[in-house]
């Protein structure tokens, strides 16, 4: 080949990678935004932002898409705070985590000390609540559905053990 040709093809190589981290930037602009009746107490606030932490700090790790809980005792009562986000699967884990902190901050400004709110933002969408609205335990071609009665399992394909052991852990530790 050609020293021409070869400058070409490296120089073509740099133009790709170049479009498609550009590509890759998270759009923050806000979609929507819901919130909830304020809290009750500064508990369950915190436990709101320890759930909103991990949703930036987890979801673009967990493939963007994830969802956890922190249980809390407000005013002598236990409780659950419970979160979710997903993340455009086109980002890279540090665009997606770019993006849910801006949600997070949206969610912030624009309900301050809310009991629930959700914010979706064109590449990202959070939410947190102390109702539990998450069912099973998802991943693509795979759906569970658990209750603390019964386990049905939709569409077996390709199941392992594992994924099972999985799906029952991340029910019992809700």
């Amino acid at each position: 080949m050609a020293p021409s040709k070869w400058i070409l093809a490296v120089i073509l190589i740099i133009f790709v990678s170049f479009v498609k981290k550009a590509a890759s930037v998270p759009n923050t602009t806000e979609v929507e935004t819901r919130c909830g009746p304020p809290s009750d107490s500064m508990e369950y606030e915190l436990a709101t932002v320890s759930v909103r932490l991990k949703l930036v700090r987890n979801t673009g790790r967990r493939g963007g898409n994830y969802y956890t809980s922190e249980r809390v005792n407000a005013n002598g009562e236990w409780r659950r705070c419970y979160g979710h986000a997903t993340c455009n699967t086109a980002l890279p884990i540090q665009d997606c985590n770019n993006c849910l902190a801006a949600a997070s901050v949206t969610v912030v400004h624009n309900c301050p000390r809310a009991r629930s709110a959700r914010t979706r933002l064109v590449d990202c969408y959070i939410r947190y609540s102390r109702a539990y609205f998450y069912e099973g335990c998802k991943i693509t071609g795979f759906e569970t559905y658990l209750s603390p009665y019964h386990l049905t399992i939709i569409s077996l394909s390709h199941v392992s053990i594992r994924f099972i052991s999985y799906c029952l852990a991340e029910r019992i530790s809700r």
